[in-house]
């Protein structure tokens, strides 16, 4: 991968759960603490039905079947339930702490309304005041199971759905809340008249809800964290952009808050994520270095969707710049006419109509992203100070003409494309040249540098994004992000 956009693929890659480490060293260790926030509202929520249904409805197909685990008393032999389409729901209360060995952390915040057709079915009781096992006629109720689902994070920090404790079943009946409508004890009472078939029939109503759940449980769990759009974990490192002199080398990984999965804020979950990027610098920049990651930042209540913190999309793109995506095999070179120059720089007219003038970028400076005091909810990009060399081409050879120094300043606003691309719209452009010599003519005119400057912005800011987002983070039909203190954040279902 020797071409990548200026996140070097950052967030493209956390389709991967977890990769191995590459070529380049360890992992990355200093990393930035909330910098990626999934913010997951009831318009999220609804979206996220969708997609659950779409997967456990298969995982479904020939039925769940219940077990005797979590009552040892009742055996449900052929017991098989056909569940509905689930829909996930808010709880109302607010995260309750609840841990395994597995997964560090997992917090109440989620139901799964799972809806069950009525149906009769005969089961197998057992026990102390039994002989044998007897059969019992039940009648279970149509009626829906609400399942507390938590979400937590492996030592991996990929986020993981747990079906906690607690299920209820709601019939949908006129006569009785409870999941089963009827029983008959008949069998059993014969051998133990010491039955009561009204505890009995309560007994068997809790335990049709824990064990339902057992049945639905490991296709709501394994299929909840795609269906929220939360596996976005990964760990990736590379050489990129390699060319004669040399190569740069980025490692990066992204993952859930191991010890602080889920945050309640308002009406929506907010799961955050760490973000950590590293990165060797290509032989064609100086010896620049990324900027220092802030450990941890107080997350805003965000809109429903996705939110990336303006530092953490700083470090992103300056590993970019410093890797050689501007400088490795001449990737910000722009080219332009000598018949479009000559007017503005009239040492080039004697080269005649076929030349071309040629600009090639080499950074000393790293660049600085912050917001835009002249445009709301914009970004303003620094470019930090750069070499140019001015190259002419004639006669089957290129020469030096001239050199500069660059810096730019573009202010303008971030649109997220509905197939994961994050594009940067200029709105006002501060070109600044500095220092300009001539070589082999006269030095260049200040007009003949700002020609040449808007073909540079087209080739570094306009003519690749920002960044690719994974299908889980793009909105649907493209978005424009706004700012939430110092989060970029952009609708996504």
């Amino acid at each position: 991968m020797n071409r990548h956009s200026l996140v070097v693929l950052l967030l493209a890659a956390s389709g991967c759960q977890s990769l191995p480490w590459g070529e380049g060293g360890a992992e990355p260790t200093r990393s930035s603490a909330r910098a990626l926030v999934r913010t997951l509202d009831h318009a999220v929520l609804a979206a996220a039905s969708e997609r659950l249904a779409a997967t456990v409805t298969a995982d479904w197909a020939a039925g769940a079947r219940l077990d005797s685990q979590a009552s040892p008393l009742i055996d449900w032999r052929s017991l098989v339930l056909v569940p509905g389409s689930p829909r996930l729901e808010l709880m109302p209360e607010g995260p309750i702490a609840y841990a395994d060995h597995n997964v560090s952390t997992a917090s109440f915040g989620l139901v799964a309304q799972v809806p069950f057709a009525g149906a009769e079915h005969e089961i197998y009781l057992s026990g102390d005041a039994l002989a044998v096992s007897c059969p019992v006629r039940i009648v279970v109720a149509a009626g829906e199971l609400e399942v507390p689902l938590g979400l937590g994070a492996d030592k991996l920090g990929r986020v993981q759905g747990v079906v906690l404790p607690g299920a209820t079943y709601q019939a949908l009946s006129d006569v009785a809340p409870n999941a089963i409508l009827d029983a008959d004890f008949s069998a059993c009472f014969d051998r133990a008249d010491q039955f009561e078939p009204g505890a009995q029939l309560a007994a068997l109503d809790q335990a049709f809800a824990a064990s339902a759940s057992r049945a639905v449980a490991d296709a709501l769990s394994a299929r909840l964290p795609g269906a929220l759009g939360l596996d976005l974990a990964f760990a990736w490192s590379a050489a990129v952009n390699p060319d004669a002199i040399g190569t740069g080398f980025v490692r990066t990984a992204l993952r859930a808050l191991t010890g602080e999965v889920v945050e309640r804020r308002d009406d929506a979950l907010q799961v955050a994520y760490a973000l950590s990027i590293e990165a060797d610098p290509h032989p064609c920049v100086g010896p620049l270095e990324l900027p220092t990651p802030r450990p941890s930042f107080a997350t805003p209540a965000l809109p429903g969707g996705a939110a990336l913190h303006l530092s953490a999309l700083e470090r992103a793109v300056v590993a970019t710049w410093i890797t050689g995506g501007v400088c490795a095999d001449h990737l910000g070179r722009v080219t332009v006419p000598v018949t479009e120059l000559s007017h503005a720089w009239p040492a080039l007219a004697e080269l005649g109509e076929g030349a071309e003038v040629s600009l090639e970028l080499w950074p000393t400076t790293s660049p600085r992203i912050s917001l835009a005091d002249d445009l709301a909810d914009g970004l303003l990009v620094e470019t930090g100070r750069m070499r140019a060399d001015i190259l002419v081409t004639f006669a089957d050879a290129r020469w030096r003409a001239a050199t500069a120094e660059i810096e730019l300043a573009v202010s303008g606003a971030i649109f997220v494309e509905a197939d994961g691309r994050v594009s940067f719209e200029p709105a006002h452009i501060d070109p600044r040249a500095l220092n300009v010599e001539g070589v082999l003519f006269e030095a260049p005119t200040a007009e003949a540098i700002d020609m040449m400057i808007a073909p540079l912005v087209e080739a570094l800011l306009l003519a690749r994004p920002l960044a690719r987002l994974p299908p889980a983070l793009a909105p649907p039909d493209g978005a424009w992000a706004t700012m939430t203190g110092d989060y970029l954040s952009w609708p996504a279902l």
